[in-house]
Order: structure tokens, then sequence, then C-alpha cells
């Protein structure tokens, strides 16, 4: 079948092929074969962090009419993708859950400071819930950056608060996600200054659209070396700076 990414599948990289247990075990087993001995916090003093970050915003004042003096000003918040500071890498990830059947797919898109796409990913994960996805989104995010060598400054911005929320504290190990978040965490902790931040839909445009694109991959990991004209439209507003409200 055609990739609509308009890139070739990097079906031989490492990731691909830790990924390729999928197709035969499904997500959960993948999930549970982490192996992470003990709950870690996702905090290192002065290297790295999980924050809450609602992304910049431009905010519009709209008066209420003067006959309703009870009711408080509103605002419109506009809302768009930031660039990140000189040397950072941005990554930007999201789940989609799709179907009666609870289809999920994970995506994501590494940008440097000038906001110019380095490496775009896709999982097919088969049958699952919501946070799972968002935190395969999110580990695969970090573990692709880490593989290909950004080993300085990194900054992931998730449109899921639960995800975030969870990786900023100590995962008990009762909870059903806890490999994952564990997963999740040793590569928060590893030798490289890194923060998570939770941003709106808006601001996360890029990763929304290519997650709306994933029914047609098979099961596993897909690396995409460019974007595909579709995506592109995407990633010229968030280097114009385009608001969304």
């Amino acid at each position: 079948m055609e990739n609509p990414f308009g890139a070739q599948t990097d079906s031989e990289s490492g990731s691909a092929k830790s990924y390729a247990l999928m197709t035969a075990r499904g997500p959960q087993n993948c999930i549970e074969s982490l192996h992470h001995p003990r709950p870690r916090a996702a905090t290192r003093a002065g290297r790295s962090g999980v924050q809450s970050d609602y992304g910049s915003s431009k905010n519009l004042e709209t008066k209420t009419p003067n006959s309703c003096p009870r009711k408080p000003t509103r605002f419109l918040t506009a809302l768009s993708w930031q660039y990140p500071n000189e040397g950072v890498i941005k990554i930007n990830t999201d789940g989609c859950r799709k179907g009666e059947d609870g289809h999920i797919t994970a995506r994501g898109v590494l940008r440097d400071s000038s906001g110019q796409w380095m490496r775009g990913f896709a999982v097919n994960l088969g049958i699952g819930q919501v946070l799972e996805v968002e935190l395969w989104g999110i580990y695969l995010g970090l573990k692709i950056a880490w593989d290909i060598g950004c080993s300085s400054a990194v900054v992931l911005e998730s449109d899921s608060a639960t995800a975030v929320h969870l990786l900023n504290k100590n995962v008990e190990h009762f909870h059903p996600l806890a490999t994952m978040l564990w997963g999740c965490q040793d590569y928060i902790n590893k030798n490289w200054v890194c923060s998570i931040h939770h941003v709106y839909r808006e601001c996360n445009m890029v990763a929304d659209k290519v997650a709306e694109l994933s029914s047609c991959l098979e099961l596993g990991l897909s690396t995409f070396q460019d974007p595909s004209d579709s995506i592109r439209s995407f990633l010229s507003e968030g280097l114009l700076g385009v608001c969304r409200p």
C-alpha cells in the first residue's frame, strides 16, 4: 500500500525492529516487555523536568454588553506553535483512537530551533486506550531524538495533560501503565536537558494532523525523513506563527 506521508518507511531502523513484536503480540505485551525494576520520578535537578505549559497565546478581549453587568469579561485566546530556543530540538507528539474497536496510533514530529523538519514517526499499535497511545507517542519521540543524536537540549510538547501530570510524579507499581511511564522517565532522565510540557491542541497541529493519517499503516513503527505535501501547509503555518482560536 502506498505510504500517504510521501516518504520511505524506515523499516530497517533499530526502532522499527524493536517494535516488530507488535504484529504478533499486541501493544500490551510489548509494553510489558519494557523492563524497569523500580519507579523513577522524572526529575533531575538542573537537567530535566516535566512541566505544564499551555503555549504562547494572544488574548483578544471581548466585552460583554452593558446590559449584563454581572457577567465576567470573556477572552478569546489564539494559540500557535512556538519556536524553541536556539539549539533546542522540539518534539510534538499526539495519539489517536478511532472506531468502535478502539484502534490506536501515535505520531510525532521533531523540528529544530528554526522550525525545520528533522524527523517524523508513526506507530500503529492495534487496539488500546487513549492514555496508552499518548504515552507511546512521548516514549517514541524521546527515543528517536536520543537515537539520532539530539543529546543537548530537547523540549517535548503533548496535548495530554494527564500524561504530563503522571510523568511528573513517582509511579506506583500497581498503575496499569507503570512500565510505560518508567520507560518515558528513563529517557527524560538521560544525560541531556529534557523537559516535557502540556500544550493545547492548537499548538500541536502538525502532530495532530499526522496522527489522523494512521489507519492505512501496518502494525509497527515507521519513520519519515521528509513531510508529505498534506503536512507541509501546517509546517508553514507554524513557521509563520499562524494563530488558531
